[in-house]
């Protein structure tokens, strides 16, 4: 088996675009929103994919992204830069929400490497964060299965994520609510507290 033109096949299929490369992440990566959000984003036609949670379970996608408030980030578990602050924000954001009255507000992090990121990879990555998850923790980390690796591949094209590299995926975090068709696309890394004021916003 040659692992890593298998990978390369799965990204080709994302149309190549400017990229924030995993190689560094500097001070300039961290975005500036304004307050209140700019809604920049028209919602994300995502296909109706399952995918597998870190224990192997089938998690349909698009009901996670219709219950309520939700924030999408995307990683690989491979990723040393750009990818472990994100997975961080997101931890400390988790923190943030437990004290806030937003139940129905969902977490994802959704893995661009189906080929290399087995649950068991994703559990892993999420235990090295301290990260909980699950329904009860409002935090998925999703992943493909080598088997179906189009179905990645759409999702990541329904969110704009434009590679042909793993290591040139862009750092963007998704905020939105599409019962009330409110999206925003931030291109960086925005903190904990910009996080949850954009998902409270997005429920207001």
């Amino acid at each position: 088996m040659k692992p890593l033109p298998q990978r390369r096949n799965v990204l080709a299929g994302m149309a190549a675009g400017a990229a924030l490369s995993c190689a560094a992440w500097p001070g300039s990566l961290w975005a500036r929103p304004s307050s209140p959000p700019v809604w920049n984003a028209q919602a994300p036609r995502v296909p109706d994919v399952t995918l597998l949670d870190h224990q192997g379970t089938s998690v349909p996608l698009r009901p996670l992204l219709a219950q309520g408030p939700v924030a999408v980030n995307f990683f690989y578990t491979g990723c040393s830069s750009f990818c472990p602050p994100q997975t961080a924000i997101f931890r400390q954001l988790q923190a943030l929400l437990d004290k806030d009255l937003a139940p129905n507000t969902t977490l994802i992090s959704l893995s661009i490497d189906p080929l290399g990121d087995s649950p068991q990879a994703v559990s892993r990555f999420a235990d090295r964060y301290e990260a909980r998850l699950g329904a009860n923790a409002r935090w998925w980390m999703l992943t493909g299965t080598a088997q179906r690796t189009r179905d990645i591949e759409e999702v990541l094209r329904a969110f704009d994520v434009h590679a042909t590299s793993l290591a040139e995926h862009p750092a963007q975090t998704w905020v939105g609510y599409a019962g009330k068709s409110r999206w925003l696309r931030s291109l960086g890394l925005a903190s904990a507290d910009e996080l949850l004021q954009w998902l409270r916003a997005a429920a207001a």
